[in-house]
């Protein structure tokens, strides 16, 4: 994917790792733009109890169009920036993400 800006993700193997960024508590669920390196997504849910992470996971898997099981967050569950691994995403799936955002 020549002249896309990929510092928010990469692939090992078969799994897409997303550097994704939380603004919790916004006015609705959307991928927002690459700030700073990292996928940035409002979500509705607020930041307690566990219910950003399980919506961030919920909204992941509807935009990449796989299960929720493919979804894992592999660091920052109690953080705002996350790595969040994504398990056989269509790269076509990808590449039209980084159109949605402006990237391609």
């Amino acid at each position: 994917m020549k002249g896309i800006n990929t510092d928010w993700y990469r692939w090992l193997d078969d799994i897409l790792r997303l550097q994704v960024v939380l603004q919790p508590q916004a006015k609705k669920n959307a991928l927002v733009s690459v700030y700073h390196g990292r996928l940035k997504i409002q979500l509705m849910a607020k930041p307690q109890d566990g219910e950003a992470n399980k919506q961030l996971i919920k909204f992941l898997a509807k935009e990449f169009d796989v299960t929720q099981k493919q979804i894992e967050i592999v660091q920052g569950l109690h953080q705002r920036q996350k790595l969040v691994d994504i398990h056989n995403p269509s790269k076509a799936k990808v590449q039209s993400v980084c159109q949605l955002l402006g990237l391609a």
